[in-house]
């Protein structure tokens, strides 16, 4: 089963925080007013957030 592209990314950042402690991600598009913002610490998800605007 393949991954969807939220869980892939979470998979990937907690990796990278594993190796160096703190990772975060940020993601947005201007057209559909999309927002999200993920931190990992030490290998586990701490936060997530994610914003869809209505247009």
């Amino acid at each position: 089963m393949k991954l969807a592209t939220g869980d892939r990314k979470e998979r990937i950042l907690n990796k990278l925080s594993t190796k160096f402690g703190e990772a975060q991600f940020i993601g947005t598009h201007r057209v559909v007013e999309y927002h999200n913002w993920m931190r990992s610490l030490n290998g586990t998800t701490k936060r997530i957030y994610a914003y869809i605007g209505k247009r």
